[in-house]
């Protein structure tokens, strides 16, 4: 695992594959795929039910594929992408529509985070 490692820096944590698994570069293609298809099928209305409400979706995804979809929805680049970890398990990310219609990621704190 140390020399996997070791050739994955060398490589670029978005572009190195690991043997019998799959590259980031590889899950942006699917997140790719999976954005076109979510984008038609909101413009059809398949998700929207009762438009007198807002639409929120949940995507439920292991840790690279969630940053892949950052990356992809806020155009970071791979340097951007490398600076970042997966999310642990069971964290969560917000996407949040503003004012101007951008998304931002929203910033939950916990209690004890708010007190200091």
């Amino acid at each position: 695992m140390k020399r996997v490692k070791e050739a994955r820096e060398r490589f670029g944590r978005f572009f190195y594959r690991f043997p019998e698994g799959e590259s980031a570069a590889d899950v942006y293609d699917r997140v790719s795929s999976f954005l076109e298809s979510l984008w038609r099928d909101i413009d059809m209305n398949r998700l929207h039910r009762d438009p007198s409400h807002e639409l929120n979706l949940i995507i439920v995804t292991h840790g690279l594929t969630s940053r892949v979809f950052l990356m992809k929805w806020f155009k970071w680049t791979v340097e951007q992408f490398e600076q970042l970890n997966n999310p642990g398990n069971c964290e969560f990310r917000v996407m949040q529509l503003g004012e101007g219609g951008d998304y931002s990621l929203a910033v939950h704190h916990t209690e004890e985070e708010m007190v200091e």
